[in-house]
């Protein structure tokens, strides 16, 4: 569902949504977020001139409880066939608070600007 935020006298939708590459066994929670975020672009259309900014945040992959509790060998085979797919080059996750830091930065975006898309994703492991 779409959260609502006031700042300065002004609402601000914005929304968090997955990748717009889908991944393998996950197929439900992708899907959901490429219809979310076609919600959002439709919109923003809409809203335009009104006030109302929507943003959209893609989130690469973040170390939160979600799939904790999912079988380690599930886990393993998903992670491998992302990276054979070139979804997930790396094992990195992000903490939530970088996705936290991306949002206050769309909300708090000057008036007269819309920060349309964000793509969040880990940085990779440094090379030697």
């Amino acid at each position: 569902m779409p959260t609502i935020l006031v700042v300065d006298d002004s609402a601000v939708d914005r929304r968090l949504v997955g990748s717009l590459l889908q991944k393998r066994n996950v197929c439900t929670i992708e899907h959901a977020a490429s219809g979310v975020e076609a919600l959002a672009r439709t919109l923003a259309m809409e809203l335009e001139g009104t006030g109302v900014r929507v943003s959209t945040i893609r989130m690469g992959p973040v170390a939160t409880e979600f799939g904790r509790g999912w079988d380690e060998e599930l886990l393993k085979r998903m992670l491998a066939s992302w990276k054979r797919f070139g979804l997930q080059r790396n094992l990195a996750f992000m903490q939530p608070e970088s996705v936290a830091a991306a949002v206050v930065s769309a909300v708090t975006a000057p008036r007269g600007a819309c920060i349309a898309t964000i793509e969040l994703q880990p940085e990779g492991p440094a090379d030697p």
